[in-house]
């Protein structure tokens, strides 16, 4: 059984093993990595079902899990944006969730994970972590008290403070915490 990340959506109704409908290719996907863990085998399903109807976002973000899961972090990160894009702009022919907000929340999450794990080198400012707190963010936004995202923006807090400088007071200023030039602490 697969044992990776978590799989997003749920499978549509009515499966039709056929390979043809994308919704079939969707189910045949999930099908072969929950009950055998073939994850190229579920990547080529989860392709041929985005192939057959681009706005199907359970597929772009099961892709997404599976790449993420392979090391494969940009092609992860791309799959997760396009279904967040899809979602946002509520594409024609893209299923609704059950609950858009807490799958919106549960993608901005992956987001957030995944560009934590890019190197430095691949995003603006010298540094992905900004970006990841700002998915973060978005999927608070989206589902206010969202555990794992909660989780994570206090966990980037503590490292954004563990890597700030710590300049001490000039002597005879008894200095403050918060004083002027220090950094400013993350957006709760």
């Amino acid at each position: 059984a697969y044992s990776g990340a978590a799989l997003l959506g749920r499978l549509p109704g009515g499966l039709l093993w056929s390979g043809l409908s994308p919704n079939s290719e969707y189910a045949a996907g999930r099908a072969v990595l929950e009950s055998r863990g073939e994850v190229l085998a579920a990547i080529d399903h989860f392709d041929a079902a985005i192939r057959g109807n681009p706005n199907l976002w359970p597929a772009h973000a099961n892709l997404a899990a599976v790449q993420a899961g392979l090391g494969d972090v940009m092609a992860a990160l791309e799959a997760c944006q396009r279904a967040i894009d899809i979602l946002v702009i509520r594409a024609d022919d893209a299923p609704a969730p059950a609950d858009p907000g807490q799958v919106l929340s549960d993608l901005h999450l992956m987001a957030g994970q995944l560009l934590e794990r890019l190197p430095a080198s691949r995003c603006s400012g010298g540094s992905c972590l900004p970006h990841a707190a700002d998915a973060y963010q978005r999927a608070l936004a989206n589902v206010a008290g969202h555990e794992g995202a909660s989780a994570a923006l206090e966990r980037l807090a503590e490292l954004q403070q563990e890597a700030a400088p710590h300049h001490p007071a000039p002597a005879g200023e008894g200095g403050t915490a918060g004083a002027a030039g220090a950094p400013a602490a993350a957006a709760p």
